[in-house]
């Protein structure tokens, strides 16, 4: 009986085993490595277990956690800007489709995975609230492929070329202008909830960006959206990175020598990028233009 009962603990073991590695596309080849960010990508689970083991992984497997006094001090400031944020509050947070959650992340695998995986603003919404986050806009910054910029994979957002490329990238106008008009229509709603509160409120607005896995490219346009905010007035306190605890051991999680001390042509980068926004106009300009309320690309 006990040998009976060993062989089918193995045997649970094994299928167990084969039913994560086809579940979390990460792990395949687990075999080989044994480092705790594998282990937290191994099977699903429930999202406080998720979290735990998140926490969980050392300082010796996840980056120490951004002091964005730094970086953020480098992409422009460190909250209120202009006269002094009077438009309103913004925070801003990134995630990324496959590095959140385990519930976001099976509605993801069912559809082939984070680069091509179309997900309903309304759920990415749900998503945010299981994080404490109540986001009025959605912003989608998977489109800009760069099969170029393999030499930047161990940095994350906040490099200066990483944001340079998306700026300059073809891109990058028509996902701006999309851009600023959900924010406009957002704007526009959070200004007239704080007047109807009565007496001075403020609009608060909660803006979540996307990529795939939360490091690079979502990371970068969450910068590049709050040197453009800050400069048009609003406050934007310190950027929060849901997916930051998964970037990897490879990651210089923004804290090496490149991205906390970027050249002067970073600043040009976000220039250049709230010289374009200017440019572009409102969502009551834009009137019915379909094009702008679909998804951009």
């Amino acid at each position: 009986a006990a040998v009976a009962a060993a062989a089918t603990s193995v045997v649970d073991g094994v299928q167990s085993s084969a039913m994560a590695a086809a579940t979390w596309p990460e792990t395949r080849g687990a075999a080989q490595r044994s480092s705790s960010v594998g282990a937290v990508l191994r099977a699903p689970a429930g999202d406080e277990e998720f979290r735990q083991r998140s926490s969980s992984v050392g300082p010796a497997q996840r980056p120490a956690p951004l002091a964005l006094g730094a970086p953020q001090h480098a992409v422009g400031g460190s909250g209120g800007c202009g006269a002094g944020g009077v438009m309103g509050v913004v925070s801003l947070v990134t995630f990324g489709l496959e590095k959140l959650d385990p519930e976001l992340y099976g509605l993801v695998h069912d559809q082939g995975g984070g680069a091509r995986a179309w997900i309903p603003d309304e759920d990415l919404r749900v998503a945010m609230q299981r994080k404490g986050f109540r986001a009025h806009v959605i912003v989608d910054v998977r489109a800009f492929p760069d099969p170029d910029c393999l030499s930047l994979r161990g940095h994350t957002g906040y490099h200066h070329e990483i944001i340079a490329r998306l700026v300059r990238h073809q891109n990058f106008r028509r996902w701006l202008a999309k851009l600023k008009a959900d924010f406009d229509r957002s704007a526009s709603a959070a200004r007239a909830s704080a007047q109807g509160a009565g007496g001075w409120h403020l609009a608060d607005l909660g803006v979540a960006l996307y990529c795939k896995s939360g490091k690079h490219r979502s990371v970068a346009g969450a910068i590049i959206m709050r040197h453009i905010l800050l400069e048009e007035g609003w406050s934007c306190p310190d950027m929060r990175h849901l997916s930051q605890n998964l970037w990897g051991r490879r990651c210089c999680g923004g804290l090496c020598e490149e991205c906390r001390k970027p050249p002067a042509s970073l600043q040009e980068s976000l220039a250049w990028a709230y010289e374009v926004w200017k440019t572009l106009p409102t969502a009551g300009e834009r009137g019915g233009d379909e094009a702008v309320r679909s998804r951009w690309w």
